[in-house]
């Protein structure tokens, strides 16, 4: 056995001997490791492969792309809901009278528009009768009923869900004005979990997710498998141009190993 000193270099000289680094004629391109680097263009390809087929590859009459697009956006409908339960909050404000000639944005004809589903003045309007009216116009739109909602103003369905909307925005503006918090928070409420899902979501049918399960978990494992695996290209890729580099066997041992005397 060699001396002190011997036995541990000649050991690490050993051991990086087994690394197979390219000749010189690939490192001139950055090419430090061709097996990794083959691996990487491969599993590249077959991203973008997969990219294609989700993409551009049509199947029953729309792409993969768009099928999972209107799937998760018909169970974000069905998650938002219409905002069924105002109907009832809507009772406690019976005895509030609105008046519509109040200094509001006035710019789309809101006002007229609004006050003409009733047959009264608009002094004589009832937040409570407002807001079951606009209710009652956000389900038809919500419920992908927009004939009959477009029939009952003549005019473009979700153009009236946003007269409501710039309606309701402006009145509460001024209730919070007047310091009428209670108001004020019920307007907010409607516009944002009733009006404006029903804007938003138009032509989208609602769905839930416990009735399609199974088809979301099989699109998440799907998503997970195609994270990891893009995940692995790419480190494969770094790893066969050099920017990852091979490891010696044993060398983390061996670059702390003291020499024995």
């Amino acid at each position: 056995m060699a001396k002190g000193g011997q036995a541990a270099p000649a050991l690490r000289n050993m051991a990086i001997d087994t690394v197979k680094y390219p000749s010189a004629k690939f490192r001139r391109f950055g090419i430090t490791d061709r097996k990794s680097l083959r691996r990487g263009l491969f599993m590249a390809l077959l991203v973008l492969v997969a990219l294609w087929l989700y993409i551009g590859l049509p199947y029953a009459g729309k792409t993969a792309m768009r099928f999972s697009e209107d799937f998760f956006n018909s169970l974000s409908k069905g998650s938002a809901g219409s905002g069924e339960d105002l109907f009832a909050k809507a009772q406690s404000f019976r005895h509030v009278s609105v008046d519509l000639n109040l200094n509001l944005d006035l710019s789309l004809g809101v006002a007229p528009e609004t006050a003409g589903i009733f047959a009264l003045d608009p002094g004589e309007v009832t937040l409570a009768e407002l807001a079951t009216a606009a209710i009652n116009d956000a389900q038809l739109l919500y419920h992908n009923r927009h004939e009959e909602l477009a029939g009952r103003y003549n005019t473009e369905p979700r153009r009236v869900i946003y007269a409501w909307w710039s309606l309701f925005s402006g009145l509460e503006r001024e209730y919070l004005r007047q310091g009428s918090t209670a108001e004020a928070s019920f307007l907010g409420e409607i516009r944002t979990r009733v009006l404006e899902p029903a804007y938003n979501y138009y032509g989208i049918h609602p769905d839930e997710v416990k009735q399609n399960i199974g088809i979301v978990v099989l699109l998440l494992l799907l998503y997970l498998a195609f994270t990891f695996w893009w995940g692995y290209a790419v480190y494969f890729l770094l790893k066969g141009i050099g920017m990852i580099k091979p490891e010696v066997p044993g060398g983390a041992r061996l670059a702390t190993a003291k020499h024995t005397q």
